[in-house]
């Protein structure tokens, strides 16, 4: 049954509020991946523990987003969607209120606060792909409507990495660990107005589930995404879970340049997912490619900052491996659901998500890796996210030619 000028208006009125809820969520998410590792760092924890803190972060989101993603299938995203914002919003309260160090560890761990220092994951979340594949079908609208969620993000982020440009200025007044707690109480409001903004989604009708998990198709689909996101995650995890420490170690720099070149990458991030988004007509002859190729180049882009002797250069090639990251989101995103029945879609997308945030609990070698050697998180982490497209392209090529 087609649907009705109506019921397509609802659609498009509840995606506005999710673009304007993922604003919020960017900017508070993005600030507490780029102060968490430093934060942490202030309070007298030590870099091997940082990455065995922000692990445990990755162990309980995965658990998390595989929940909610099977109870998205079966009751909705809006509600998971909503409950995903609640163990962020408590982190936030709790570090604020509080200096004492097991509910720190604990804050950080139920707020899942680690991760790549990115945009990606303040834009959008297993749930909310999923809700755009169930409610726009068609591919090429997938791809323009992820696009310029990321882009959105992306945009938002800018706001979560001027907050630590903020904490820069104001910490010579306060002192950086109260500078810190203020700014993850403004962090806890932003992410109760993105739950707020959540409650006015709109979605289609549940479908009839015919299986208790997943169909046999979605789940031989699924397995060829796990393939890549599983080496993709694992370099994230080395690489870029302490990317904000690792930079002020290896070159000395202050949190407000920090906050500053972390700003110029979530611009690049957004412009280049608006672009690909831009180009969501291309998605059967070149989305694969597309796909694979900026994710390979991510990986390149790590190498040679690891090798990077100054400031300046590594913060321009991480401004262009985030431009990369950004134009070759939408179209991955599309990829990753185009072969799943409409029935599995929040399965099937949680357990891709996991697939990719299982891996990053790999954080926990960064700080050994550092102790080897400052470059070392850089080039391992850049080698797996380099494999990691070329697995990608290979293991989907075939058949994303037959589900296109």
């Amino acid at each position: 049954m087609e649907d009705s000028e109506k019921d397509l208006l609802a659609l498009d009125r509840g995606y506005r509020f999710l673009l304007f809820s993922r604003v919020t969520r960017s900017i508070a998410v993005t600030f507490s991946m780029l102060s968490i590792p430093l934060y942490l760092y202030y309070v007298g924890i030590s870099v091997l523990n940082i990455g065995f803190v922000i692990a445990g972060a990755m162990l309980f989101t995965v658990v998390l987003t595989l929940a909610l993603g099977m109870l998205g299938d079966r009751k909705g995203f809006k509600l998971t969607l909503i409950l995903a914002e609640i163990p962020y919003l408590a982190a936030m309260l709790i570090l604020y209120f509080t200096q004492y160090l097991p509910l720190i560890y604990l804050a950080v761990i139920v707020g899942g606060i680690g991760g790549a220092p990115g945009a990606m994951r303040g834009s959008f979340s297993p749930g909310s792909t999923a809700l755009i594949g169930k409610n726009w079908p068609d591919p090429n609208e997938r791809v323009r409507r992820i696009g310029l969620l990321l882009s959105i993000g992306s945009f938002g982020a800018v706001g979560g990495a001027f907050l630590l440009y903020v904490e820069g200025v104001i910490s010579p007044m306060l002192g950086s660990i109260q500078a810190f707690r203020t700014l993850f109480l403004l962090a806890a409001g932003l992410m109760a107005a993105s739950a707020m903004m959540l409650t006015l989604l709109k979605e289609r009708a549940v479908q009839s589930r015919k299986n208790v998990i997943m169909s046999r198709e979605s789940a031989n689909y699924s397995l060829r995404v796990i393939l890549s996101n599983t080496l993709n995650g694992s370099g994230i995890g080395i690489a870029l879970s302490i990317l904000p420490l690792w930079m002020s170690l290896r070159f000395g720099v202050s949190d407000a340049s920090l906050g500053a070149i972390f700003t110029a990458s979530y611009v690049a991030t957004g412009f280049a997912a608006f672009a690909s988004s831009r180009l969501s007509g291309t998605f059967a002859r070149r989305g694969l490619r597309i796909s694979s190729y900026t994710r390979m180049l991510q990986g390149a882009m790590l190498l040679f900052i690891g090798l990077s002797p100054i400031f300046m250069l590594a913060s321009i090639l991480y401004v262009m491996r985030s431009f990369f990251a950004g134009f070759g989101a939408p179209m991955r995103s599309a990829i990753n659901i185009n072969g799943i029945s409409g029935s599995d879609y929040g399965t099937a997308t949680s357990v891709q998500g996991v697939s990719a945030r299982l891996p990053m609990a790999s954080s926990g070698a960064s700080g050994y890796l550092i102790g080897v050697g400052l470059p070392v998180p850089e080039e391992v982490g850049g080698l797996l996210q380099f494999l990691a497209g070329i697995t990608y392209y290979l293991s989907l090529r075939a058949r994303f030619q037959k589900s296109t």
